[in-house]
C-alpha cells in the first residue's frame, strides 16, 4: 500500500474563549488572563505549557481544530505526480502536542484516496510548500520553528510526537523512502496480533479512528491510560480520555507523583503491557536531504506565488529573511521501487512433523506385519520338516570288536549282549567315501540289521 504523510503545528491558543493575542500575553508572562492565581512567578515553564494542553484537551475537536492552524492558510503548493492537490486532499486529527494535523493519503476519515506511485525519485512523488505562520507561534508550547512530519502506511495511527521529523523552516527537504514488510509467523511459533480482537486490552484511538488498523503503539498507549487512570483515579491529557474520568491536574502533586510512577514502573517493566507487534507491519526507511532554501534569486519569483496564493495578505513586501522564517519546502517520494521483506519461518513446521511422524510409524507397522508373517512361515518350515525328513538307523555285528562286559565278564559267543551290539550309520555315505571295512559297494561284516522310524 502507499505510504502516508502527516504534517502538524503547534496550538496557537489555549482556553475556549481566548483569543490568541490574550494567548500570546499568556504565555509571554506579561498577564494572567484566565487565571489571576496562576502566573508565571510561582509556575515551572515547563508546567505551564503542560497545562495549556491540559486545558485544550476539555475542548470539542470543532473548537481544538478552529484554535490550531489550518491548512487554507498554510498549503502553499500541492503536486502529487506533477498533479496540483487542494487541502481537500488531507484528512484531519488533532494531536495532544502539536494540535492541527494533516494526513495525505492516509486512508482514514471522511477523505478516501488509495494513491499509489510506480516510479521513484521527487517527480513521482509528493511535493509541498508551507506556510507555518510564525507570528502566531506560542512561546511555552513552540519551541522550534518548524514542522513535524511523518511517514507511515495507510490506515495507521500516525504519531509524530514519538517517531515524526522535525523540518525548519528556510530548508528544502527532500525524504527518500525505503518500503520495509515484516511478517511474523503467529501461534504457536510467535505471539502476535493480526487485529484488535486479538488482544485484551481495549484501543482507545478507536474511537476517534474506526477504520484504522491494530498497532502496538496505541495498544501501549491505551494501557498506560486505563493504568492511570485506575492506580490514580484521573486521565492523563496526553492520551485519549474515556468518557466519564477527569484529567489529572498539573497543579495537583499527588497526581502528578502518581501518573509519574506509574510511567516509571511501564518504563522499567514492572507493570506488563500485553500488546504484542503486529503479525503484518509495513514501516518506511527515511533518508533526509537538505539545502538551503529558497535562494535569493528564486524568491522573487516564489513571492508573486505566495501574494496570488494569500490575497489578504501583505507578502509582496516581505523580504528573504521572511520566507527563511516562515516557509519550507518538502518532497516525500520513493528512493528506489524494491522493497526489503524481513519474514519469520519456522524450522520445523507442522507439516514436516505430521509427516515424519506418519514416515515413522509406516516403518514401524510394514516391520511388524512382515515380522508377523515370518513367525507364520517359521512355524509351517517347522512342520514340513517334521513331516518329511528323518534319518534312517542300521545295525550291524562286527565280528571283530571286542565284546562288552557283562557283570565284569566277557559275554560269550550267542550270548545277548553279543547279539545285542549295535553300530548307527547313516543310510547313504557320501560318494567315495571308504567304509570301515572291505569295499564302498558292500563293506565286509556290516549289514543291515533293522529300520526304525524316529
Amino acid at each position: 500500500m502507499p505510504p502516508t504523510t502527516s504534517s502538524s503545528n503547534v496550538v496557537v491558543s489555549a482556553l475556549d474563549a481566548m483569543d490568541k493575542a490574550a494567548a500570546r500575553d499568556w504565555a509571554n508572562k506579561t498577564d494572567a488572563v484566565l487565571y489571576p492565581n496562576i502566573t508565571s512567578n510561582n509556575t515551572p515553564e515547563y508546567d505551564l505549557g503542560f497545562y495549556v494542553l491540559e486545558r485544550v484537551q476539555l475542548l470539542t475537536d470543532a473548537q481544538r481544530a478552529r484554535l490550531g492552524h489550518t491548512l487554507n492558510a498554510m498549503l502553499v503548493e500541492c503536486y502529487f505526480i506533477g498533479q496540483p492537490c487542494t487541502p481537500e486532499s488531507f484528512s484531519t486529527m488533532i494531536n495532544w502536542r502539536y494540535g492541527n494535523c494533516y494526513t495525505f493519503n492516509s486512508g482514514l476519515g471522511n477523505v478516501s484516496l488509495n494513491l499509489t506511485t510506480s516510479r521513484s525519485g521527487p517527480d513521482f512523488g509528493l511535493s509541498l510548500v508551507l506556510l507555518v505562520e510564525s507570528e502566531q507561534q506560542v512561546e511555552q508550547l513552540a519551541q522550534s520553528l518548524g514542522i513535524r512530519l511523518t511517514v507511515q502506511e495507510q490506515l495507521r495511527v500516525p504519531f509524530p510526537e514519538d517517531n515524526g521529523l522535525s523540518m525548519s523552516t528556510g530548508s528544502y527537504w527532500g525524504v527518500s523512502v525505503t518500503r520495509q514488510e515484516v511478517d511474523r509467523l503467529g501461534d504457536p511459533y510467535y505471539t502476535c496480533a493480526n487485529s484488535r480482537d486479538d488482544v485484551a486490552q481495549t484501543d482507545l484511538y478507536q474511537a476517534e479512528f474506526p477504520t484504522s488498523e491494530y498497532s502496538r503503539e496505541t495498544c501501549e498507549k491505551s494501557a498506560i491510560q486505563a493504568a492511570i487512570i485506575k492506580r490514580c483515579l484521573c486521565a492523563d491529557a496526553t492520551y485519549p480520555r474515556p468518557n466519564g474520568t477527569e484529567f489529572c491536574s498539573r497543579f495537583n502533586q499527588t497526581q502528578l507523583d502518581c501518573v509519574a510512577k506509574v510511567q516509571l514502573d511501564f518504563s522499567a517493566g514492572i507493570e506488563a503491557v500485553d500488546c504484542p507487534p503486529s503479525c503484518e507491519q509495513v514501516s518506511y526507511e527515511k533518508l533526509l536531504h537538505t539545502a538551503t532554501w529558497p535562494s535569493e534569486a528564486y524568491w522573487n519569483i516564489l513571492r508573486r506565488k505566495v501574494a496570488a496564493r494569500f490575497p489578504s495578505r501583505n507578502i509582496s513586501n516581505n523580504s528573504l529573511a521572511w520566507a527563511r522564517d516562515n516557509l519550507v519546502k518538502i518532497d516525500i517520494y520513493y528512493k528506489e521501487l524494491n522493497f526489503e521483506r524481513i519474514y519469520q519461518q519456522a524450522n520445523y513446521p507442522v507439516e514436516k512433523l505430521l509427516s515424519d511422524i506418519g514416515g515413522v510409524f509406516g516403518f514401524w507397522t510394514g516391520f511388524c506385519i512382515l515380522s508377523f508373517f515370518e513367525v507364520f512361515e517359521l512355524l509351517g518350515l517347522l512342520l514340513l520338516q517334521s513331516a518329511f525328513f528323518h534319518p534312517k538307523v542300521f545295525k550291524s555285528l562286527d565280528p571283530d570288536a571286542k565284546p562288552e562286559a557283562n557283570n565284569g565278564a566277557a559275554p560269550t559267543a550267542g550270548s545277548p549282549a553279543a547279539a545285542n551290539t549295535t553300530h548307527e550309520f547313516p543310510s547313504q555315505m557320501p560318494p567315495g567315501t571308504e567304509w570301515p571295512h572291505g569295499d564302498a559297494k558292500s563293506p565286509a561284516g556290516w549289514q543291515p540289521f533293522s529300520y526304525n522310524k524316529w
